[in-house]
């Protein structure tokens, strides 16, 4: 592969955690592995340990007093949903030039939610930047709202928002408006990439993106802490009870299905299936080793209601654990019939529950070694159409500059 010249990467995410922070931050480290000048960019948290080409950015009590205020509000707009209306600069356009100049610099944006403004991206494409949006979910093309479930309106103009009340059901609107300009008048200088076929269907059916080239990479894991994990058959609920992974980080969320593991727990309980629960929350709430959650589970379980590519089952995959999961969104790309299990997301509980009963009723043998070689497979795949995508964006500006 023809080498990348020396150009600057700059990752923005609004926090080191959660989705989008977790795949931007992986894959910055990858791209320093390549020798790329990759750095990675995220708001101060107390948890963050910044690694070699990772910077915290700080904020005065007066900003971050404010960023609170706005997640919180966000937070409780609707419980159906995440939405991201409103969002404050911790970021300004003098901090993000200092970076390097256009012709060295593209700036990859993951999640801005209280880190830039709509104003940041406006004033950073003037400047004659680059920038690459990766899309973790639906938030840019429906002006706030991460994931429109079964609402349509982002494919025409997304006008009154039918999951807020008046006056909030407008602010959409405003921002898909203001996001609008911007992409008409900088197209050249702006790069869409999603990680799964979902999202890809979904942004090419919006009113934003229907006729821009939305380049699809999926999201793949590039390493993990955990390289090796001792695996044995999963026995039959004689001799040992089943043991699922919860990954919800949230204790109470409706997108990620916190209240249908909730039902399952209890009909489980009624049914005196020997079905064991360990909740990845737990292990990070009470800071303990990671390792013991994934040494420990013989499936992981995802009971969301929508979700593009969640990063816990990349984590599995390449541990070679099995998945059970809802057919939603791009989880269905990832999981394979042959050793995971797909569920109905119509009737999640009742549909788990037969799933549980097949296990617990027969031996099953170890699929793990297959589950990491198919993994293994999928990222090497990926691993090169991130480096393309990186030397077509140089070679585009070459152009212009």
């Amino acid at each position: 592969m023809e080498k990348i010249p020396k150009i600057q990467i700059i990752h923005l995410s609004t926090s080191h955690t959660g989705g989008a922070g977790i795949a931007a931050r992986r894959l910055s480290q990858f791209l320093r592995s390549q020798e790329l000048n990759s750095i990675f960019v995220a708001l101060d948290d107390k948890s963050y340990e910044t690694r070699q080409g990772e910077i915290s950015i700080r904020r005065s009590i007066t900003k971050k007093t404010f960023s609170l205020i706005l997640t919180l509000f966000n937070k409780y707009l609707t419980k159906q949903t995440y939405f991201s209306v409103f969002s404050s600069s911790a970021i300004n356009i003098k901090q993000l030039t200092s970076f390097g100049s256009p012709n060295s610099t593209i700036f990859h944006v993951h999640n801005w939610f209280n880190l830039l403004s709509i104003k940041s991206f406006d004033k950073l494409l003037k400047s004659g930047y680059q920038i690459i949006f990766t899309l973790h979910d639906q938030r840019l093309f429906t002006g706030g709202c991460h994931y429109s479930l079964h609402c349509s309106g982002f494919t025409s103009k997304c006008g009154i928002c039918p999951q807020l009340g008046f006056p909030l059901n407008r602010f959409t609107t405003r921002n898909l408006l203001k996001i609008s300009k911007i992409f008409n008048k900088y197209q050249s200088q702006i790069t869409i990439v999603v990680p799964s076929k979902w999202l890809l269907n979904l942004s090419k059916s919006s009113m934003l993106l229907k006729e821009s080239f939305v380049t699809y990479i999926p999201n793949v894991h590039f390493g993990f802490e955990i390289l090796t994990r001792e695996r044995q058959n999963i026995p039959t609920s004689t001799n040992k009870s089943l043991t699922l992974g919860i990954a919800n980080v949230e204790k109470t969320s409706n997108l990620k299905g916190t209240d249908l593991v909730d039902q399952l727990i209890l009909k489980l309980d009624s049914e005196k299936l020997s079905t064991k629960f360990l909740y990845l929350r737990d292990f990070n709430k009470n800071k303990l080793n990671l390792t013991s959650f994934w040494t420990q589970i013989d499936f992981l379980l995802v009971l969301s209601r929508a979700d593009n590519s969640p990063n816990v089952i990349h984590e599995a995959k390449i541990l070679g654990i099995p998945v059970i999961a809802t057919s939603v969104g791009g989880i269905t790309e990832l999981l394979n019939k042959n050793y995971d299990f797909l569920i109905n997301p119509e009737d999640a509980v009742e549909d788990t529950l037969r799933v549980i009963r097949n296990i617990s009723s027969m031996q099953m043998t170890d699929s793990s070694s297959r589950i990491e070689q198919d993994y293994s497979s999928l990222s090497k795949l990926n691993e090169s159409n991130h480096l393309e995508l990186y030397k077509l964006i140089y070679k585009r500006f070459l152009k212009v500059s």
